[in-house]
């Protein structure tokens, strides 16, 4: 996701990262001002193989597997994922995945 944050966003474009636990959870989200996605698109997005139309012309190396990769590797960890995003504005992509102790007990609150 900061791979694709990188790669479509405009020149001296503004990538945004944050962090966050919340009530048991890991909350990640990556956000940049580049291309976006298209409404026409969006439920394609996490598919295998998909690239965007705009996202070829800029790149076209890539595969369309990465958020195809990173959905079934979250999910498979009990997290889920999603994005927000408007053509030529830009996409928010988070995700979040369950935080668990080294004992298998999910943690709450501050970590010792």
């Amino acid at each position: 996701m900061i791979d694709n944050a990188l790669k479509y966003s405009h020149p001296k474009g503004e990538i945004k990262i944050s962090i966050e636990e919340d009530e048991g959870e890991l909350v990640v989200k990556i956000e940049d001002n580049g291309i976006g996605i298209s409404k026409k698109e969006q439920e394609k997005v996490f598919s295998k193989f998909f690239r965007g139309q705009e996202a070829m012309k800029i790149d076209t190396e890539g595969k369309g597997l990465g958020l195809f990769i990173a959905k079934n590797i979250i999910e498979y960890h009990g997290g889920e994922i999603g994005f927000e995003s408007r053509e030529d504005k830009g996409s928010l992509f988070y995700f979040t995945l369950p935080i668990k102790s080294h004992f298998g007990e999910y943690l709450t609150g501050d970590f010792y």
